[in-house]
């Protein structure tokens, strides 16, 4: 492949934005761990010829303009998705099924306008929907808790990085599946995606999730967890701290900053998916059949016994920026943003919307607040 010779001259700085998907409103932060990620290490998998839609009668145009969609949206990081770029179309497709991957989790094919489908999506009470998120189910409660959500997340993980190694075997149209996609104003596409790089995304979204919800341990280079967020319940009426967790916090999602910066979660996010990465890469070779294992013990250790009146172990900055933008339950959030901006009425709010999607273009997007040092 001439992927790699490419990567290796692009040469530019790397950002990350917010933990989101990106969007009018949003910068996209998975997408852009993702990116620097790939561009750090590049997954060539020995694939035995990669399929491209084309080849197996499938429709081809539709992934090709997503591919460009990407590729004006991170323009600074992905210039390897450009018509005009030095590659094949093989890397090209490749890439692109890994961002749709990543972002699929977040939005299942939705707009990010379709509040009601990202509310059912996001508050789904099955555990294995919010493990997809590295976030506590609605029955872990306790210290207890924190370990089984950990322990879901990591069977997550384990499940589609097995899903993946599985496609990378196959050959032909047997390469392919469909991924769910939405593109603003355009609407929601199913494309045909490459199965292996599919999964790959989705698992690097947990491993990614795992970074802003949950308290990781500063001391070891953020690879031992020692606290897990809660979403499920913090939307409800019945939360309760001590029973539930830590709730899930908006200004954990902060990544806007650079590198080395904002405690360095997001640089740690990108090592772990470059190794998740690479964990995929040892086992398609088969000489490594324990490479699995190996990459959930560096990443996915809780350590038992760090509570709240410790700092949980120390890391005590990290529970002050969760603690300024928790997650409320929806009906008090809903009152509280109508108290601060009457009136709120259904045209008022429209208005906020395509208001605020204006400013995005007007200024070229936003940037949220960072993480003190």
């Amino acid at each position: 492949m001439r992927l790699l010779a490419l990567v290796l001259a692009v040469g530019v700085p790397l950002r990350a934005g917010a933990f989101t998907v990106a969007s009018g409103f949003t910068e996209g932060c998975h997408e852009r761990i993702t990116l620097r990620a790939f561009l750090d290490f590049v997954v060539a998998l020995p694939l035995d010829g990669v399929a491209l839609p084309a080849e197996t009668g499938d429709d081809d145009e539709t992934w090709r303009e997503v591919a460009r969609f990407f590729g004006s949206e991170f323009a600074d990081l992905a210039p390897i998705l450009a018509d005009e770029s030095d590659v094949t179309d093989e890397d090209r497709f490749l890439l692109m099924s890994l961002l749709v991957g990543v972002r699929s989790p977040d939005t299942e094919g939705h707009s990010v306008l379709n509040l009601e489908a990202l509310r059912r999506l996001h508050s789904d009470p099955d555990p294995e929907g919010q493990y997809a998120h590295a976030l506590r189910g609605p029955a872990d409660d306790g210290p207890e808790g924190a370990v089984a959500a950990v322990e879901g997340t990591r069977a997550r993980i384990s499940e589609l990085l097995s899903e993946a190694l599985a496609a990378s075997l196959r050959k032909g149209a047997a390469q392919l599946t469909l991924g769910t996609f939405y593109l603003d104003f355009y609407g929601r596409i199913e494309i045909p995606v490459n199965a292996a790089f599919y999964s790959l995304g989705r698992a690097a979204h947990a491993v990614q999730d795992s970074f802003s919800h949950s308290v990781r341990d500063e001391a070891t280079g953020y690879r031992e967890l020692v606290a897990v967020l809660n979403y499920i319940d913090a939307i409800g009426t019945n939360f309760e701290e001590e029973r539930d967790g830590l709730a899930h916090s908006d200004s954990m999602d902060d990544c806007t900053a650079a590198p080395g910066e904002a405690g360095g979660t997001v640089d740690a996010a990108v090592a772990a998916t470059i190794d998740l990465y690479a964990t995929l890469r040892a086992l398609r070779s088969g000489l490594e059949p324990h490479a699995l294992d190996a990459f959930l013990g560096r990443w996915f250790v809780f350590r038992e016994g760090c509570t709240l009146s410790d700092g949980f172990c120390g890391n005590t900055r990290w529970v002050e920026v969760l603690r300024e933008h928790q997650t409320q339950p929806y009906l008090e959030a809903i009152f509280a943003c109508e108290a601060r901006s009457r009136p709120a009425s259904p045209a008022w709010m429209v208005l906020s919307v395509f208001g605020g999607l204006w400013m995005r273009w007007a200024r070229g997007g936003h940037r949220l607040r960072r993480a003190p040092p």
